[in-house]
């Protein structure tokens, strides 16, 4: 059934998943959620007391996580959050996100944050106490392994869903072998043709890589992919020649001559122009990268940006600038004290 609620364009994040027993093993789960959390607002520029609701989805108990949401909360700066904790295996996200969409449909909350955080390396080991047993042992089990190992409900493992589905549904070994060398044959034919050579600026190749990679992960025709490939490659090219080689890259060159006219040192110099240089080419391969990504073939509207259409015409001009402020303090610095350049010829007073 529908919902009147959304999620905003944006308000969304996750943390990579680690690999097991790697990196983020010791790291606890709630605590790590809700600096995250903190940090992603921050960053999206959400103002915490927007939101007046929360949901905690959690599987694997951390220590004090027994006081779920609010404890959460508070740790990122979100005292105002009530809300509940919810704890269901496999589905606790989506559950999640339904008790969350349900509270806002329902009118009780006008905003509504879901979090879900678990950290299955080094799970908890529980010991549950019996009295009446035999010596008053108690059970026990390793939160994490028994339980994957074991669905109480289903008598079986977890690991061996994919198993069970294949018997159910009737698809045999052969079968699914059959498609294991399908994708490692459509695997090995869409590295053939991005293997290729293309041509393309170098700091503008992000957009092809991204659109190209969208394309082949879904299934666009082969003939299709080639055209587009062969279509990119001089835009690409004329549009990063024009705000790189012929714009940027003299703004920064002329900029660090002006610090050098102005008493900077060798290291300045250099560091003025690596700092500029960089950072200027770094966000474009970044975006050029997402966009690719973001748009897939139908990524050529992204060339008519206003960045490339009007960019080599202003940096142009400001690099024209640069240069008559720093060529003149630069060759008096070449000159020394006591002389003066009148046009190309130094003089003396």
């Amino acid at each position: 059934m529908p919902y009147n609620c959304e999620i905003p364009y944006g308000a969304y994040w996750s943390t990579p998943f680690a690999r097991w027993q790697g990196a983020f093993a010791t790291l606890h789960s709630l605590e790590f959620a809700a600096y995250t959390l903190k940090r992603e607002l921050d960053r999206r520029n959400i103002p915490g007391e927007t939101i007046d609701h929360g949901v905690l989805g959690v599987t694997v108990p951390q220590k004090s996580s027994f006081y779920g949401l609010p404890w959460l909360a508070g740790m990122a700066d979100l005292s105002q959050l009530r809300g509940p904790t919810v704890m269901q295996a496999c589905a606790t996200g989506a559950r999640a996100l339904l008790a969350a969409a349900q509270e806002v449909d329902a009118g009780l909350s006008t905003a509504s944050i879901a979090i879900t955080c678990d950290r299955t390396s080094n799970g908890p080991h529980v010991y549950y106490p019996n009295p009446r047993a035999p010596g008053g042992t108690g059970s026990h089990e390793d939160w994490v392994l028994d339980n994957f190992n074991n669905d109480p409900l289903g008598k079986h493992a977890m690991i061996r869903t994919a198993e069970n589905v294949a018997a159910k549904h009737q698809i045999t070994t052969s079968e699914q072998h059959d498609v294991v060398l399908r994708r490692e044959a459509q695997y090995r034919a869409a590295l053939a043709r991005e293997s290729r050579y293309f041509n393309a600026h170098p700091y503008l190749a992000g957009i092809a890589i991204g659109a190209l990679t969208r394309a082949e992960l879904e299934g666009v025709d082969a003939a299709r992919i080639e055209r587009f490939r062969s279509a990119l490659a001089g835009p690409l090219g004329s549009v990063g020649d024009r705000l790189v080689w012929a714009s940027w890259l003299p703004f920064c060159s002329v900029t660090a001559l002006g610090v050098f006219g102005a008493g900077g040192s060798a290291l300045a110099v250099g560091g003025t122009f690596l700092l500029l240089y960089n950072a200027g080419h770094l966000l474009l391969r970044a975006w050029g990268l997402h966009i690719g990504l973001s748009r897939g073939l139908n990524v050529a509207s992204a060339l008519g940006n206003p960045v490339f259409r009007q960019g080599p015409q202003y940096i142009g001009s400001a690099a024209a600038l640069a240069a008559g402020i720093a060529l003149p303090v630069a060759l008096q610095r070449v000159a020394g004290p006591g002389r003066v350049f009148a046009g190309a010829f130094p003089c003396w007073q």
